[in-house]
């Protein structure tokens, strides 16, 4: 959601943000798609009220914020909400 993806097509771990907006764009869809299989909640391309969501949850809580993985989705998440842009992405995603 926050439109981060993989530097290499090779299926590298490592997560970069995308600078091409149509590739930030693919990458929220999926993880939108991803969260609501997931969660069977929907709260379209907003960062924040997902991100919100799955702090509070008590059924995902756990597995977003897992210790192994939580610091580098953490920076990510308040990087992106910062993000002067990210209201246009969003908005973009939706009509997409």
């Amino acid at each position: 959601m926050a439109g981060y993806g993989s530097p290499e097509e090779d299926g590298v771990r490592d997560l970069v943000r995308q600078i091409d907006d149509e590739k930030i764009i693919e990458n929220m869809k999926e993880g939108r798609r991803i969260l609501q299989k997931v969660t069977t909640h929907d709260f379209g391309y907003s960062l924040h009220d997902w991100h919100n969501f799955l702090i509070n949850d008590k059924k995902h809580s756990g597995h977003y914020m897992r210790a192994s993985t939580w610091a580098g989705v953490e920076r990510a998440v308040k990087a992106e909400l910062r993000n002067p842009d990210r209201a246009r992405l969003e908005a973009l995603a939706d009509q997409m």
